[in-house]
């Protein structure tokens, strides 16, 4: 056999044998695009799941956003949608304040929304999560049935917090929470200032927070 021909016989075998390692070169990445585009994140293929919170508070209040007031109990309420660890949840809250000298209590009430992530640190019946809180809150004088020259003050408060579930059952938790918020609210007559002025009083509180939570089934576990 001729040099030229036994050159030309190994070029054909050396692309024989490369054949199949450059299709597995060329295949591979579009094979594992194809696997990127077909598989869905596990928190999208659930379907969501929805929730009923109901809850008492205590609230510790700090600065001069509320005026001359003291610590307050109070409730909340909410209803949630959550898919995977997600969760978004709006609702209302309402505490009752102290006031040195007064019979009368300051209520503090509004509307908030409030967003939920579980954490990947679920163990047992518990399931941990962090939380954020947006409120938009109205100080009202006590309500003493005899009517009242002490104005209404509308402030809000934003913060964050972390919280627990523990399953009683699979539609059923009991839920704990401590959240921290930045009050920020109107200066008004009988609190710090003049009726009208544009200037805002701050403070912040801690809040504890322990309830119930009816349904989210599986969420974040």
């Amino acid at each position: 056999m001729l040099r030229s021909d036994r050159h030309q016989l190994s070029r054909v075998a050396a692309l024989v044998l490369a054949l199949p390692l450059v299709s597995a070169l060329v295949a591979a990445p579009l094979d594992a695009q194809q696997r990127r585009r077909g598989s869905v994140p596990q928190h999208r293929r659930e379907p969501p799941m929805f929730a009923l919170d109901a809850g008492g508070l205590f609230t510790s209040i700090r600065g001069n956003a509320l005026g001359n007031v003291g610590d307050g109990t109070g409730f909340d309420v909410m209803a949630s949608v959550g898919s995977g660890i997600f969760s978004l949840g709006a609702g209302y809250q309402r505490s009752w304040h102290s006031r040195p000298g007064n019979e009368d209590d300051v209520i503090v009430d509004g509307a908030f929304i409030e967003p939920r992530l579980a954490l990947p640190f679920a163990v047992g019946n518990f399931t941990p999560y962090v939380l954020g809180r947006a409120s938009r809150l109205t100080r009202r004088p006590p309500d003493t049935g005899v009517g009242s020259t002490e104005p209404k003050v509308k402030g809000t408060a934003l913060g964050l917090g972390a919280g627990t579930l523990f399953w009683l059952t699979s539609n059923v938790q009991i839920n704990t929470a401590i959240m921290w918020q930045d009050l920020r609210f109107d200066r008004a007559q009988g609190l710090t200032g003049p009726v009208g002025s544009a200037s805002r009083v701050t403070g912040s509180h801690w809040g504890l927070r322990a309830g119930l939570t009816i349904g989210f089934d599986e969420w974040g576990r």
